[in-house]
């Protein structure tokens, strides 16, 4: 990607009662020419799955202008960057950014309501041609509708074109 442009993954909590959000997050594996989230002060630094992210908190606002709570785990490293078709391969244990994020003083308050694979750009140009290989949530019996595997184990096997 050229530009304003990151992936990764994203979602929110909510009050389990209002059903509002508390807190967004979002794990950025990789990014184009801006790096989000655009500061230069990490709440800290921790090695997840063999790589190195940097965890920032922000304030960011909706369409009606409340501000929110967000969570970033940026990976330190663009992997992007690292060869010429941009072929991005790996794992993501999101449930390993949520305990760091929790042990580093940021509180994950109400209910995990969404999670899903994100590419997002602004003022930038490019394309994704995006499989992911597969989404596996550990705590569900064998009969439960879609998760059965016992780790976290979130994959993503990305092919970003210029």
């Amino acid at each position: 990607p050229q530009g304003n442009s990151y992936f990764g993954y994203t979602g929110w909590f909510c009050d389990p009662e209002t059903h509002e959000r508390t807190i967004e997050y979002a794990i950025v594996e990789g990014w184009g020419g801006w790096r989000p989230p655009g500061q230069n002060n990490p709440v800290a630094q921790v090695e997840i799955n063999n790589r190195s992210y940097d965890i920032y908190k922000t304030t960011e606002f909706d369409n009606s202008h409340e501000p929110h709570i967000k969570y970033w785990s940026v990976n330190r490293t663009n992997p992007a960057t690292l060869n010429e078709k941009k072929n991005i391969k790996g794992t993501v244990y999101i449930s390993e950014h949520f305990a760091a994020w929790e042990k580093n003083g940021l509180e994950l308050n109400g209910n995990l309501e969404n999670m899903y694979f994100f590419v997002e750009g602004y003022d930038s140009k490019g394309s994704a041609d995006v499989r992911l290989e597969g989404i596996f949530r550990s705590g569900f019996e064998e009969e439960d509708e879609f998760y059965d595997d016992e780790e976290d184990d979130f994959g993503y096997d990305d092919d970003f074109d210029e």
